[in-house]
């Protein structure tokens, strides 16, 4: 993963050169360079043999299968340190001109805790790293009630920004946009926007997503997220550059109006 995204052929150097070629057809660029958030791998409990992150060090085991949770949560947290120390490290050997490493983002989507998981320890020891390192802590919970709750002060101890998850395009039952918004607008927290042209899965609002994400994108408006707030994206797998040229006319349309 560290080679995909910082390897002398890897993300962000493809990122910098497509950017590049691009300054010469575009006038007035948002900012100066881009910003870049990478995920940052979650630390499975069933990993008993992730390696040694320090020459002479142990082999880290992040299970409780034979060590308490403490200890396991100790290799975990560790594992995490090297990998933002790598990400920090190689970043700064690609001397970069147009992309801006601002931070890692915590993939799993709700926070844990019970016999054999400590997500909460974990992510206050992580935090003050990425502080040191000049890195943001971005998050993305689903929707729930428990998530919800975790939103009412995540600035206080986790993350630097959250965005709330609505699941409104997968989910015939479940929460609104109009709700989604107004709890992430509560709580100074974003909103992720879904759609996706299609996906190997039995969703039951597979024929609604037109209809959904045109609520998404008037939610936007109606609720302010398309200008007062930080939007995060779902779109799945190529899907901006296959609805830029889409036979369809509704799914062009749709790649302008994620534009605007």
């Amino acid at each position: 993963l560290l080679e995909f995204y910082l390897g002398e052929e890897g993300a962000l150097v493809m990122l910098d050169r497509v950017i590049e070629r691009c300054c010469g057809e575009i006038n007035h660029p948002y900012t100066a360079r881009r910003n870049a958030v990478l995920m940052l791998p979650y630390p499975h409990i069933t990993q008993q043999d992730f390696g040694r992150v320090n020459d002479g060090g142990p082999t880290l085991d992040f299970s409780t299968a034979r060590h308490p949770l403490a200890h396991a949560t100790s290799a975990r947290l560790s594992a995490e340190r090297w990998f933002v120390e790598e990400t920090v490290r190689r970043s700064a050997g690609l001397h970069l001109r147009h992309v801006h490493l601002l931070g890692v983002y915590w993939m799993f989507e709700t926070v844990y805790r019970s016999w054999d998981v400590d997500d909460h320890w974990l992510l206050k020891e992580l935090r003050p790293e990425l502080i040191r390192h000049g890195l943001k802590f971005l998050w993305i919970p689903y929707w729930s009630a428990y998530n919800v709750h975790l939103l009412d002060n995540y600035q206080k101890y986790y993350f630097d920004l959250a965005f709330l998850q609505p699941n409104y395009m997968f989910y015939r039952e479940g929460k609104s946009v109009d709700a989604a918004a107004a709890a992430a607008k509560e709580r100074n927290a974003g909103i992720e926007m879904e759609y996706y042209l299609e996906l190997d899965e039995p969703i039951a609002v597979m024929g609604e997503r037109h209809e959904r994400f045109r609520a998404y994108l008037d939610g936007g408006v109606e609720h302010g997220y398309m200008t007062g707030a930080a939007c995060a994206h779902f779109h799945g797998t190529g899907a901006l550059q296959r609805m830029w040229n889409h036979p369809d006319p509704a799914e062009r349309e749709f790649y302008d109006d994620i534009y605007r």
